[in-house]
């Protein structure tokens, strides 16, 4: 086995993505009053950053903006065309 570098905790992206069933609010932090950084459209597809809890860390690639949304707003997507 490999030993273990730390990557994961260092936050190195992944190639998971999500797609939001419905518009939705990225928030700042991983808590629902937190401040709205982007409303993200219905049907969007997001790289997963993290998590937390019930909580996905994403980042719109189209605007590099990153921020939290609640995992029930999420389902799992293929890698958008490149």
């Amino acid at each position: 086995t490999k030993p273990y570098d730390g990557a994961y905790a260092l936050g190195a992206p992944t190639d998971e993505w999500m797609e939001t069933k419905t518009a939705v609010d990225m928030h700042a932090r991983a808590e629902q009053n937190s401040e709205t950084v982007k409303v993200a459209d219905g049907g969007l597809k997001v790289r997963v950053a993290g998590r937390d809890k019930n909580w996905v860390q994403v980042t719109d690639p189209a605007s590099s903006t990153t921020g939290w949304i609640y995992n029930r707003f999420l389902k799992p997507a293929e890698a958008p065309a490149q």
